[in-house]
Parts: C-alpha cells; structure tokens; sequence
C-alpha cells in the first residue's frame, strides 16, 4: 500500500505497507514473478521523490543511508530528477553512510543484535557511479571516533532550498530502495515553506558535509516551533542530542493517557521500554507493532550479555542506565501486547521486507522519524520530529492499527 494522507496545513503524510502479493524470500527482490506489484508501487513513491525534487531553486541537500535502485522506471524517475535538477544549476549534494561497505557477515549478528539497521553494500557504488551528473557533489560520511561496527549515518532526509523562507523538508523512515518503498512499512513527511525547522535539518547536513563524520553532528540541532496552523513540532538530531532524542520519545510516551500505539522496527532502549510498560497500564487504547526478525536479534544479544555477566549481572553500557538483564525482563512482560511482523532473515541477496517505521502516537501527539527506539541509535545520525496535531495523529493512528491487525492476523 502507498497512501497519500490529508494534509495538515503544511505537513503532507504518506504511508507506506508491503505489498499484498506474495514474496519468495529467495529471489533478489528486482526477480520477483510479481515484480511488476513491486515497481508499481515504489514508482509511486520514486514519483514523489521525484516531484519534491524538480521544485528546487536553488539547492538541493540530501541525507541517505541507503539509496540502492536497479535499472529501470523507478530509478530513473528519482535519478533523472536528481540530474535535471544540476543540469539546471540546483546545487545539488548527496551525503551517505560510507561504513556499511565496511560490514561482514561475521558482524551482521551483532549489528542486528544492537539494533541496528543493516544494509547492504551497494550505496557507496550506487551514489559514485556515472548514473549521476559530475555536476552533483557526494560525500560518503564516516562513523570514525565512535563505532562504525555498529553506528551509521542513518539519516532519510531531503532538504530542498535551505536558508529561503521557501526552505521545505522530506524526511520519515524510508530509505531509497525497492525494498523500502514496495515490501517495507514506512512513512514520509513533506513540510512545506518552514525555515526556521529547515534550518536545524540544514546546520545538520553542513555539519555532516563539512567533517565527512558523524560523531559532532547534531549537538545544536535542537529546537521547537509553532506553525502557521498552531501545530507545535519539536526536532532532534543523534548523536549529538541523542540522550535528548530518547528521552523525549520516552517522556511523549509516558505522558499519554488516553491511547499509545507503537510501530517500532526494534524497541530496546531501557528508557522507552519501561515508559511503554508504564503508559500500558495508563491508556486507554493500546496497540502496537515491532519487526520479529530484528527482535530477535536483541534479544539473542541480551542472553548473550546476560550469560557473559558473572558477578556483575546487568553489566550497563555506558550510554544506558539499564542492564540487558532488566531490559529483557521489561521485554517478556511487554511482548505479549504486541503484534510482530514476520520478515524474512537479513540477506545481503534476498528481499528486505522489515517493519521499517519509527513511530509512535501519544493522545494527539506523533513521533516520527529515522530513529529506532534502541540504545544504539543515540549514536547514529538520525533526526525525529514530535508533532502535536490531532487531525495528524488521527491519521497516524488507524495507519499503525491497521499494521498491527494485519501482522497480529500472521500476515507480512
């Protein structure tokens, strides 16, 4: 499914659901017999991109963990826009994350362990190839000085005439692929004419451009706004207000009182966890989904760290105030009120059909964005928005409920 949603005075939601027809988790996803459902639906989405994209006037900024389109219409709607728009003098830049090339498969355990979102290599490739006009810059951007085993450069965002008041956004939790736009649920947000927000997403990317690295990024890209329409958004970008990050989620969540749906591809920060756990008790609707293949790669992560402990039992990280042992214990009571999506196993080669979204809906309040509601994604790069707007969450929340009846029924 790929659904345009009502606007909300300058914030366009879509979202986005695997297609119904079936997948054989065998075949690379550009074989599929029903590949034809599989490019009729990213087409919309590359169409999208691709309309967001020839409205540049000036620049065009652009933050991609992974951006990866076999030959065809859905790659050429996204990459001749790209392209047009340089031709036409656009400044044009393309930031990526350089360090998934640096993944082995005796590391993809422990990737999907701490919750992190694989990939696989082709982006660096991909981005540096002749398909895109010397006229458009790229950079691939390093996790150097923190982790890169584990952390990446997991932004999804465009940032189209930055420092105008025309200054507009596309972000969410898609990333640039046919997995994402055909067998993935996801959801985007373009926001028109907002520069005082566009600026914070703007000093995120220079940031990132400027030092090829994300370990400095994001530590003044902080703010909140009132919209024309008094919708009030506040933004976040890891690593530099990673802990921010996570604590707002978790407090939006604790704070709700009448209804918390939850669509997370991991949930395994301690903070979140237990305001989930709590708020669970409180509302008066709850529903929520997460992807079971990736879950079960924390949870193997937590018995790991548990029968490693000795003495010491719930050793914690350093980013963490809770111990994978009490995570877990949160977990096996939190589990049972949740529905999983059944991907299939992570393969370099296969199709890649996770629960991709990063939202939750508290009362009139939604969560969005690139960050996982792990521990580990406070040192990525990635961003969130919560925006408090009734008639949005009252979008968001069918959406996930939707998801979670769907999963719950045992279908992908």
């Amino acid at each position: 499914m790929f659904q345009q949603g009502k606007a909300v005075g300058s914030i366009q939601p879509y979202f986005l659901s695997q297609i119904s027809e079936k997948i054989d988790g065998s075949t690379p996803i550009d074989k599929q017999s029903n590949v034809a459902a599989v490019n009729a639906q990213a087409s919309k989405v590359a169409g999208l991109l691709a309309d967001y994209i020839s409205g540049a006037k000036h620049r065009l900024d652009i933050a991609i963990y992974d951006f990866r389109l076999p030959d065809g219409n859905v790659h050429d709607l996204v990459v001749n826009a790209i392209n047009a728009a340089a031709r036409r003098g656009i400044a044009v830049r393309i930031a990526y994350d350089q360090d998934q090339e640096d993944k082995t498969p005796g590391t993809i355990d422990d990737f999907l362990g701490a919750g992190s979102d694989p990939a696989p290599d082709g982006t660096n490739e991909f981005v540096n190839s002749k398909r895109f006009d010397d006229r458009v810059a790229r950079k691939g951007i390093t996790t150097e000085g923190i982790d890169p085993q584990h952390h990446i450069m997991h932004q999804k965002y465009i940032l189209r005439d930055a420092l105008t008041p025309q200054a507009s956004i596309l972000m969410g939790s898609a990333n640039f692929t046919l997995d994402a736009w055909s067998l993935q649920e996801n959801n985007i947000l373009v926001i028109e004419s907002v520069p005082d927000l566009a600026h914070m997403y703007a000093n995120d990317f220079g940031e990132m451009w400027t030092s090829a690295k994300i370990g400095s990024t994001g530590v003044n890209d902080s703010g909140a706004f009132t919209f024309s329409i008094g919708t009030k958004v506040q933004v976040s970008f890891a690593p530099g207000r990673g802990t921010e990050v996570e604590g707002r989620i978790a407090d939006t969540i604790a704070g709700a009182s009448d209804r918390l749906l939850i669509a997370s591809m991991v949930i395994s920060s301690g903070k979140i966890l237990r305001a989930i756990s709590h708020s669970l008790i409180d509302v008066q609707e709850f529903a929520g989904l997460y992807d079971g293949g990736s879950m079960a790669g924390v949870e193997a992560a937590w018995g790991r760290a548990k029968a490693e402990a000795t003495a010491g039992a719930g050793r914690k990280s350093k980013r963490d105030s809770f111990s994978s042992a009490q995570k877990a214990a949160m977990w096996t009571q939190l589990k049972p009120n949740l529905a999983a999506k059944k991907s299939l196993k992570y393969s370099d080669k296969h199709p890649h059909n996770f629960m991709h979204d990063k939202v939750a809906v508290a009362d009139d309040t939604v969560i969005t964005g690139s960050f996982n509601f792990s521990n580990n994604a406070m040192k990525n790069a990635e961003n969130i928005l919560v925006i408090r707007s009734e008639e949005l969450a009252s979008q968001y929340a069918p959406y996930v409920e939707a998801l979670v009846q769907r999963c719950g029924n045992g279908r992908a």
